[in-house]
């Protein structure tokens, strides 16, 4: 026979009854383990002890629910999805789906007005978002066939991500913080802050080269407008050429 990857789910399954089932005569017979019929090939080889228990990546999760955040242990559960092949990761999400998703409930209620989210919308929209990660990663949660699929129409709701990143930076701004950093503006900040802005509510494409040596408020500049501009409803993407540069910046990025 043919090798299989454990990649490919059912097939992988299929051929390892194979090898070690006797005397089987049928696609069904191999499902049938003492008697009772298993619905996948999958639930046969656990059935019959060929498939390594799910402990270790249990443990993995438990640990780590202690120490770290739902978007953390979304990416933690895709890896241990993706890359450890666990027999039954259905029962792996029924244990830590909740903890997974804890930061989802206050997500749903700043981005989606759903006020008193229940159990089922945050661990549904967890779903959704693991989906997303695996994939980047070239892979579907439906690749998983033992796995829930998300009901709602999240990718309707979400949109892009960027304007749901905008959207959290705008309600994060406080008006009397950003009036008290235009007010902190130098002379020539000011300046520079006035053309900027006023060339972005007249839509005139202009573009401005700030110059000036090391700590006298450039990055504040930036941010300073970038509120305001955020403020008015605008999106804006603040961009740098290394690390260190974008690192002070407000969701800067290289």
């Amino acid at each position: 026979m043919y090798f299989v990857s454990p990649n490919a789910r059912e097939l992988y399954y299929l051929r390892l009854l194979l090898t070690v089932v006797a005397g089987a005569n049928s696609f069904e017979s191999l499902k049938t383990v003492n008697g009772q019929r298993c619905d996948t090939y999958k639930k046969a080889c656990i059935e019959l002890g060929l498939l390594e228990h799910d402990g270790e990546w249990q443990a993995l999760l438990e640990e780590s629910a202690d120490i770290h955040t739902g978007s953390k242990l979304r990416k933690l559960f895709k890896v241990v999805l993706c890359d450890c092949n666990p027999t039954e990761p259905e029962v792996l999400w029924a244990k830590f789906g909740l903890r997974i998703c804890d930061d989802l409930p206050h997500r749903l209620r700043a981005l989606y007005g759903i006020q008193n989210p229940i159990d089922e919308q945050v661990l549904d929209y967890g779903l959704y978002l693991l989906d997303k990660l695996l994939w980047r990663g070239g892979k579907e949660l439906k690749d998983f066939s033992s796995m829930p699929l998300p009901k709602g129409d999240w990718g309707k709701i979400d949109g892009n991500g960027l304007m749901h990143e905008h959207k959290q930076l705008e309600l994060a701004i406080k008006q009397p913080e950003l009036r008290r950093n235009i007010a902190s503006l130098n002379q020539v900040q000011l300046s520079a802050y006035t053309k900027i802005t006023e060339s972005v509510e007249k839509r005139d494409g202009r573009t401005f080269f700030i110059n000036g040596s090391a700590g006298t408020g450039k990055t504040f500049l930036y941010n300073t407008v970038a509120a305001s501009c955020r403020l008015k409803g605008d999106i804006v993407l603040t961009v740098a050429s290394s690390v260190i540069r974008y690192c002070f910046l407000t969701i800067g990025r290289r």
